[in-house]
């Protein structure tokens, strides 16, 4: 082969190799969480919680579920509502909730142990929409914009005995994920 030829190759090779890996990493994620929230949603209608079952092998939903939590989901969908509103009890034990975009990334969470009153409330806008000056964030109510529009909202309590499922089940009550127009 001749200094030309490898030459190409090499510069061939690390083209190719530099599209791909900036064609993974631009376009991965986002494609990860779509096929995530349409199986974790299983039907579901979007901006609306969903509680799952007590977790077990057989159940795979999740990778790898912790036996030791709970979980609830909302998907967040903008192109349904102006807003969406996240309730979230004080629990009696730990009880957090994670909000997710579409591109995998966590941009909020808060635990019960950082909650004052009864329940937090959040409210969600979409990108680039002016949150109202009356809804700055204060102690237990928080006003924020996601940075996509449309993404998860994941509710984690702990499970310590399968006794616990009835006050985790009375937390659940008090938890929603509502559109507001």
């Amino acid at each position: 082969m001749t200094i030309k030829a490898v030459t190409t190759w090499i510069v061939l090779t690390l083209a190719i190799a530099f599209g791909t890996c900036t064609i993974a990493t631009l376009y991965a994620p986002t494609f990860i969480m779509n096929k995530a929230m349409s199986k974790l949603s299983q039907g579901q209608q979007s901006n609306s919680i969903a509680h799952s079952d007590p977790t077990t092998a057989e159940q795979r939903t999740i990778v790898r579920p912790s036996p030791d939590l709970a979980y609830s989901i909302c998907i967040f969908d903008f192109s349904s509502a102006e807003r969406v509103r996240i309730v979230m009890p004080k629990a009696d034990d730990y009880l957090s909730v994670a909000l997710y975009d579409n591109n995998t990334d966590n941009f909020f969470h808060l635990n019960d142990a950082q909650i004052i009153a009864d329940q937090a409330s959040i409210i969600l806008y979409p990108p680039q929409v002016g949150i109202p000056s009356q809804a700055s964030s204060n102690v237990d109510r928080y006003s924020l914009n996601a940075p996509t529009t449309r993404g998860l909202v994941l509710f984690r309590s702990v499970v310590r005995s399968s006794d616990d499922w009835q006050r985790i089940n009375a937390d659940r009550k008090l938890m929603s994920c509502s559109a507001l127009q």
